[in-house]
Formats: C-alpha cells, sequence, structure tokens
C-alpha cells in the first residue's frame, strides 16, 4: 500500500468512530485491502511520459469481483501491447482508474488518472477524478489544483467550482472559496451546495446575518438537507436569537447536501457483489431510509456471511431502529470473526458501556485502542470506563499513554487534568491545566476549565480568584454559554464578591431557562444560595490552605464517576 493510501486509510478508520449512530464512511476502503500490500503485477509505462501502474493484490476479493478487474486489466494490458492511439489508451487508462477508484484502490486509481490526463489533456473526467482521489486522500492542494483545471477546461462541470470552494474553506482561503462558489451560482443560483458554502464562508466571517440568510436560501433550495439545520442554527446564535437557534438546532439531522456529480456518482454502477449493497445501504443511511439500509446490509450479508464491515453497518441501523439487542448481536459477531476490526470493538464497547456493562465493555475497548493508538475518543472513552469501575490509575496510564502519542490533544489533556482532580491530586491537575492554557492559549475549554479550577479547587493555596475571574469573562464573551458564566459567578465569590456572584447566577440561570436548557438552570441554581447568603460565600475547601495533599492520596476521590 503506498504511503498515502495507508495515510488515507488511517484517516478513515479515526472518522468510523460515530458509535451506533452513523455508518463508517469509510468501512469499504478496509474491505478491499486485505492483501494489497504488494502488488501481484506491474503495467509497464508504454510510453516515456507515462508511469508503471502497480495491479494490487485481488486476494479476499468475492470472484464476481475479481473477475471484473481481472477482465479490465486485461483490456489495459491489450490496448499497451497494440500501441493504441493517444485518445484509445487514455480511454483504458481512465476507465481502469474508475473501476479502482469504485473499490477504493485509490493508489492503483491515481496511477491510471495520471496516465490517462497525460495521454488526453483536454478530457477532463481524468483530471476531476484524480482531483477526487487527492480529496479523498488527504492531499487538498493537490486537488485544489485539479479541479481549478477543471473549471477552466469545463466550466459547465459546477461540481468541480463547489468543490474547489469547500476545500478552500478547509484551507481558511475564504475569499478564493467564496469566489469559486459564485461562479456556480451564476451558471446555477439555486444551487444549495454553493449557497451553503457562501454561508459557512460567512459565517467564518462572523457575518452571521448574511450567513442566516443564504442557509435558509440552501434550505428552501433543498429542504431534505436537514444538517443546513445546525449551521443556521450556529448562524442565529452568532446573532444573539438564542430561540431561533434552539429550535433550528431541534430539526438537524445527518443529511447533508452535494451538487449533482455525475461522474463520481457513476462509479456506483460499477460496483458488484457485496460492495453495492453495502454502498446501497449507506446511502440509504445517510438519506436516514434505515429500513431500506438495514435490507441492503442484509444481501450484503446474503452474499457474503463473513463481512464484518456489514455486520456493523447493519449494527448501527438497527441501532438508529431501536433494535439494541439485534446490534450487540451483529457487533459480536463482526468481532468473533475480525478481532482486529477496530471499528466493531469500539462500537460493542460503547454499547456495553451504555447499558451500564463497563467492565465487559473494556476488553474491547481496550482491543480498539490497540489498534487506534492515536485516536482521543477511543483512549479517553476506555480511561472513563476503567475509572467508573475503580481503576483510575489504569484509567490515568491510559490517558498518558495517548499524550505521549499526541500531546496537543485537548480531549486528552482535559480528561487527564479531571481525573488527576478526582484522585485528589491537585497540585499536578493545576500545574498541567497551566501549562496546556499556557501553550494554547486560544482553546476555550481549557481556559474555562483553569478558571473553574483557580475559583473552586478544594487546595485553597492554590486558588487565584483574579486569574480565575479574567479567564471566565473572556470565554463567557467568546461563547454567550450559562455553564461558563457560571464560572464567571464563582470567581467573584472566591474573591468575595458575594452580591456580585448572586446577580451573576440569577442572569445565568435566566440565560439557560431562555435557551431552554433546564439542567443547567438548575445547576447554577444550586449555586445561588451560598452566593446569597454570603459573606463569605467561597467555595468550600477540604484542606488548610496552601497544603495539598500527598501524592497519590485520593482526598475527595471519586472514582466511580468517571474522568
Amino acid at each position: 500500500m503506498s504511503l498515502a493510501l495507508r495515510a488515507a486509510a488511517r484517516e478513515c478508520e479515526s472518522r468510523a468512530l460515530v458509535a451506533l449512530v452513523s455508518v463508517a464512511a469509510c468501512s469499504l476502503l478496509f474491505l478491499v485491502l486485505p492483501g494489497n500490500a504488494a502488488a501481484t503485477d506491474v503495467l509497464p509505462p508504454p510510453r516515456a511520459d507515462l508511469a508503471a501502474v502497480q495491479f494490487p493484490s485481488l486476494a479476499g476479493l468475492e470472484p464476481e469481483v475479481r473477475a471484473q478487474l481481472r477482465s479490465q486489466q486485461a483490456s489495459i494490458v491489450a490496448a499497451v501491447r497494440k500501441t493504441a492511439s493517444a485518445a484509445a489508451l487514455s480511454e483504458a487508462y481512465g476507465a481502469l482508474g474508475q473501476v479502482y477508484q469504485a473499490y477504493s484502490l485509490l493508489s492503483s486509481a491515481e496511477e491510471c488518472y495520471r496516465n490517462a490526463t497525460r495521454l488526453d489533456p483536454q478530457d477532463f473526467r481524468w483530471a476531476y477524478l484524480l482531483g477526487n482521489v487527492y480529496q479523498k486522500e488527504g492531499r487538498l492542494h493537490e486537488a485544489i489544483e485539479q479541479y481549478a483545471s477543471v473549471m477552466k477546461q469545463r466550466p459547465s462541470y459546477l461540481a468541480a467550482a463547489v468543490n474547489l470552494g469547500t476545500l478552500k474553506l478547509r484551507l481558511d482561503q475564504v475569499a478564493a472559496a467564496k469566489a469559486a462558489f459564485q461562479a456556480v451560482l451564476e451558471v446555477d443560483p439555486r444551487s444549495a451546495a454553493s449557497l451553503y458554502g457562501l454561508g459557512q464562508a460567512a459565517l467564518s466571517e462572523k457575518d452571521y446575518a448574511h450567513a442566516a440568510e443564504l442557509f435558509a436560501q440552501a434550505l428552501k433550495a433543498a429542504p431534505t438537507a436537514n444538517r443546513i439545520h445546525y449551521a443556521l442554527a450556529m448562524a442565529y446564535r452568532g446573532m444573539g436569537e438564542l430561540e431561533k437557534a434552539r429550535s433550528e438546532l431541534a430539526l438537524q439531522g445527518s443529511v447533508g447536501v452535494r451538487p449533482a456529480d455525475p461522474l463520481v456518482d457513476g462509479l456506483q454502477a460499477l460496483v458488484r457483489g457485496e460492495r453495492l449493497h453495502i454502498q446501497t445501504g449507506k446511502m440509504a443511511f445517510r438519506a436516514g431510509r434505515y429500513s431500506s439500509a438495514a435490507d441492503e446490509f442484509r444481501k450484503a450479508l446474503a452474499v457474503n456471511p463473513k463481512s464484518s464491515t456489514a455486520m456493523v453497518d447493519l449494527s448501527a441501523t438497527l441501532a438508529q431502529l431501536g433494535d439494541r439487542d439485534g446490534a450487540a448481536k451483529q457487533l459480536e459477531a463482526a468481532v468473533a470473526i475480525a478481532p482486529r476490526n477496530a471499528t466493531a470493538q469500539f462500537n460493542l464497547g460503547v454499547l456495553l458501556a451504555t447499558e451500564g456493562r463497563a467492565e465487559q465493555a473494556i476488553p474491547h475497548l481496550r482491543m480498539a485502542a490497540t489498534l487506534w493508538p492515536k485516536d482521543s475518543q477511543t483512549s479517553v472513552f476506555l480511561a472513563r470506563q476503567l475509572a467508573k469501575v475503580g481503576k483510575t490509575h489504569e484509567a490515568l496510564a491510559e490517558l498518558s499513554r495517548f499524550l505521549q502519542e499526541d500531546p496537543a490533544n485537548e480531549d486528552a489533556e482535559l480528561a487527564k487534568i479531571n481525573l488527576l482532580q478526582r484522585l485528589g491530586r491537585y497540585r499536578e491537575a493545576m500545574a498541567a491545566a497551566k501549562q496546556a492554557s499556557s501553550t494554547y492559549p486560544t482553546r476555550g475549554r481549557t481556559a474555562i476549565t483553569l478558571a473553574a479550577m483557580l475559583a473552586s479547587t478544594p487546595d485553597a493555596g492554590l486558588r487565584d480568584g483574579a486569574q480565575a475571574l479574567d479567564l471566565a469573562q473572556r470565554v463567557f464573551r467568546a461563547t454567550g454559554r450559562p455553564s461558563n458564566g457560571a464560572i464567571v459567578a464563582l470567581a467573584l465569590s472566591e474573591l468575595g464578591r458575594c452580591a456580585e456572584a448572586a446577580k451573576w447566577a440569577r442572569e445565568m440561570i435566566a440565560l439557560a431557562k431562555r435557551q431552554g436548557d433546564q439542567k443547567e438552570a438548575r445547576a447554577i441554581g444550586a449555586l445561588l444560595p451560598r452566593f446569597e447568603n454570603g459573606p463569605p460565600c467561597r467555595p468550600p475547601t477540604t484542606m488548610p490552605e496552601g497544603k495539598a495533599p500527598p501524592s497519590g492520596q485520593s482526598g475527595s476521590h471519586r472514582g466511580h464517576q468517571g474522568p
């Protein structure tokens, strides 16, 4: 496997961690890759300006698919031997590339498309599909180059401009992204994908009113694309219209918006056997048609009863249909057949944990963490389950191990800080929080965690109310969240400004209620009596000022609550 494909595979594994909520979008890649590390044959280049094409191993593929790929490979061999014209040879390379791409054999597809483009630079199809391969592999700058070329050659193929704008946005090149989306609207004023892209650009520029207008237009053009509701909610929140934001959040879903793309969509017609049903099932799942998706995944299992990918996808679908027992059975079967299927191990661990069976979940989560050593969600969730069963030191060791792999990961760092506090190791927790906040000063969650600790850590000698107040006020101004505003009240109480703390808490309770968050309103309300009855109103301490518990002791240990 090429380094680029290996990187793409790892990226796909990381994205597959939406346990029991969505089908792992990249699972097809792993289904076809066993035995693909070494090519079984190489097609030498017929011309000096072309590249060799490696024929991937077909081991592990269904007979029907193997026959399809071998037939297509034989066609390109024949074309090369006959010294076909440049146009005919370009078509042969392009056709083989399409079949490889249909089965996510991206490295070989790339070689084919590059040759096809060199042989016939005027055929925009191969440049566009090459850009799509680069995009899937995360090679954004190379993808942009191909899409820009297609826009010049075939401006009527609007998917190229939409993809270009989307990638420019990912690289924070907002002006260039807007230009690409506008180019589409000049041809198709109702392009939902371009309206959505322009809305995202406006959101990034904090032009919330314009973003809301664009998202509303995108929804009108594509009313079933319920993922747009989330973006519209963010625009309303930026405008301060919290009730509208809450209403939009209630309507959000998983169906996105994309332009018409006949070249990529046409690849589906090339897929056969088990993969055809898996891909069809994924599309049904993403559209919210869960019964149809389940039927397709069952058809895939009828073709290949040992397909762990189909089992994992079926389990996610059954969970959406409310059949948790059926989902668990599919995951157990997948783990039995393919114990190194990380998605199956993780999803089964999550399912068991959510049923209160943390002890049974831990072995599956450990295996997932072994297979995904750099995935924060897996390590943090594993640590949480270890802490629930009282294995707090093992939980801390897992988080420390992960942070050696990825020292900049905020989720793992915050989980470690939280666990250190639960172990009563307040001085270590404070040092870690200060270091993280100093290294990454723009991280809001890290800043508010440090503010809360400076205001209310049980070791009074570690507190700093003034610094806590400054941090909490800055985070609240940036987010407007009542939970962050509550830390402002805590900091005020630590400073002895009880009346101000009470007033601030009352305002946060009212804000939480306006946002429909009754749980947060009750949580802040529990603090209010102490503020109103003060002074004194400082958060309680568990030890004399300046005295930290000996390292390793657990003065306020609450291990079974998780990190």
